[in-house]
């Protein structure tokens, strides 16, 4: 998820070419359009926890491949232990018995002190109080990292070992943002009225008994479906007070709480059924927030910054190399800060020879106590931020003149014209400056407005 992504950075160098105007090509005071500066939630895969062998693991569909974390019983031999990757931290209720994640027996529940006798400590049990809670990370760099942003869950399928008539609430919550809530129903508890009228409601299945241990006969896959207006969202919750919900991936979420309000269950990873019922692993449907799509011919939203890059804007163009599929929207992020200008983009299939023009605008203040700006003014540097490599160091350039092969005054581009070491058809990415409009302003700063081809969505190669 996190390859196929560029940043242009700012730093001293030699000026690179300069032109008056720019050709009516291309869309310089374009309007956004609707579907660019409409968010859509893309595919980050999937979180899946098993426990069909040992150590019991969650494991991550998404890109790059990473290492599992494995989910153990420490030496007190319940309480949860993980290594390996961080996908999930996990917490429990209530906090005044010092209760904790609990993991054993191939299922996770929560220890605390009021577990009563006879109690499996791998249970989580109403009638002590617990809920169990499990937290996405969502730190900027860490493992659900995406190219726009931390990815976050909208739906999921739970594999519940119940018992005692078992009831269970799940919240789920978008930060401090309580977004939903769905409760599954077992045994003689069901059908009942839902303890938040908002909630989803899944009522166990016939061959689950809710009773004494048997099986798989007391588990049941629990599926929730995204949370939405009618599924899930309750309206009056205190906590989405200006909050707005309907906003493309508000409903999305990182935590959710696990509350027994009825008997015992706990939460495990397709051990208990027979291969012949197919597997029923516990899984979180992972998504994250692009700001919209650019079709070809399609323009970004101008996105402004008080840096000295004062904004930067991108331009579809059509493809270079036509498909059977034609030109498919490609989800995108944009962003300005300091001295960059960001644009994310994933890996896109057929639509490998998707071009760009990008429109980055700079403003080069004086020197300290001069009046007028330094020459050369610093160059602009392209960042691939992988380095070619999923997971390497970043690779700067500095941006050279597109070559009369490719860019031919108009403007025009012969996607043909691609230099043939930096060709994306062989797998590497490509970028070069075809223009550059300088104004002087008034407090003697100098406005720089660059221009910048770019195509490609593989990897740079040497």
């Amino acid at each position: 998820m996190r390859a196929r992504s560029w940043i242009a950075t700012l730093s001293g160098a030699a000026v690179v070419a300069t032109f008056g105007v720019v050709g009516a090509g291309l869309a310089t005071s374009a309007r956004a359009d609707a579907s660019s500066t409409t968010p859509i939630l893309v595919s980050a895969g999937n979180l899946t926890f098993s426990t069909l062998s040992s150590p019991a693991t969650f494991t991550y569909s998404g890109a790059p491949a990473l290492p599992a974390q494995d989910i153990t019983t420490a030496r007190d031999k319940c309480s949860l232990a993980t290594s390996g990757t961080s996908f999930v931290s996990f917490d429990a209720e209530p906090a005044a018995t010092n209760a904790k994640a609990s993991f054993a027996n191939a299922s996770m529940g929560v220890l605390s002190a009021n577990k009563k006798t006879g109690t499996a400590c791998y249970q989580v049990n109403a009638d002590a109080g617990e809920s169990l809670s499990w937290q996405l990370d969502q730190s900027a760099t860490g493992p659900l990292a995406t190219l726009y942003g931390p990815a976050r869950a909208n739906s999921a399928n739970f594999d519940i070992n119940l018992a005692g008539n078992a009831v269970i609430m799940a919240d789920f919550y978008n930060g401090s943002h309580r977004v939903g809530g769905a409760e599954m129903q077992s045994g003689f508890s069901a059908p009942q009225d839902l303890y938040n009228s908002y909630d989803q409601l899944f009522i166990c299945n016939s061959t689950s008994n809710s009773g004494p241990q048997s099986g798989y006969n007391n588990n049941c896959y629990w599926h929730i479906d995204p949370i939405a207006a009618g599924a899930g969202l309750d309206p009056n919750d205190l906590s989405l007070a200006g909050y707005d919900t309907t906003q493309p991936g508000a409903l999305t979420w990182d935590r959710v709480v696990l509350t027994a309000k009825v008997g015992q269950f706990s939460v495990q990873g397709g051990a208990q059924w027979p291969a012949s019922l197919g597997e029923h692993r516990t899984q979180l449907f992972l998504y994250s927030l692009a700001q919209g799509t650019l079709d070809c011919t399609g323009t970004t939203p101008t996105v402004s910054n008080d840096g000295n890059v004062t904004s930067i804007r991108v331009q579809r163009l059509d493809n270079g190399v036509a498909t059977s599929d034609g030109c498919q929207p490609i989800p995108y992020s944009l962003t300005a800060s300091g001295g960059s200008g960001t644009f994310h983009k994933p890996a896109t299939g057929t639509q490998v020879s998707a071009q760009f023009v990008v429109t980055f605008t700079r403003t080069i203040a004086p020197p300290s106590g001069g009046t007028t700006v330094s020459f050369p003014i610093p160059a602009l540097k392209i960042n691939w931020e992988d380095g070619g490599v999923t997971g390497g160091a970043a690779t700067v350039n500095t941006l050279t003149s597109c070559p009369a092969t490719l860019y031919q005054p108009g403007p025009a581009f012969t996607y043909g014209g691609v230099p043939a070491d930096f060709s994306p058809m062989d797998g590497t990415q490509y970028a070069c400056q075809f223009g550059e409009q300088q104004t002087e302003l008034a407090d003697g700063s100098l406005q720089v407005v660059d221009f910048v081809y770019l195509t490609g969505d593989a990897k740079f190669a040497y």
